[in-house]
């Protein structure tokens, strides 16, 4: 009886000796699509598009034209260009589904 469960011949669930992080979860399921290379992967549309958020009605960060603008202004500036260019694409993109 000793030497079964030294062997690890037991007839129980295999149970995991340590927890398993980030890293190790998306190894196990990328080896587990690998298994199978020559099923295909389905991978869902996204069933409803996402429209942005609408541009504020008071913008508190103005910028003037004098000198002396702080570093992580250009981060802020960075990112309401950034929300402004992908709002302005989804109003072309509804315009061409529109218009077709």
């Amino acid at each position: 009886m000793v030497e079964d469960e030294a062997s690890g011949s037991s007839d129980g669930p295999k149970i995991n000796p340590y927890k398993m992080g980030t890293y190790d979860l998306v190894r196990m399921r990328i080896n587990k699509l690998m298994e199978k290379p020559d099923v295909p992967v389905v991978i869902p549309e996204s069933s409803r598009k996402k429209q942005p958020k609408a541009p504020p009605d008071f913008v508190r960060n103005v910028w003037g034209s004098a000198a002396g603008v702080g570093s992580g202004d250009f981060h802020i500036y960075r990112g309401i260009r950034r929300r402004e260019y992908a709002r302005l694409e989804f109003i072309e993109q509804q315009a061409k589904e529109v218009r077709p």
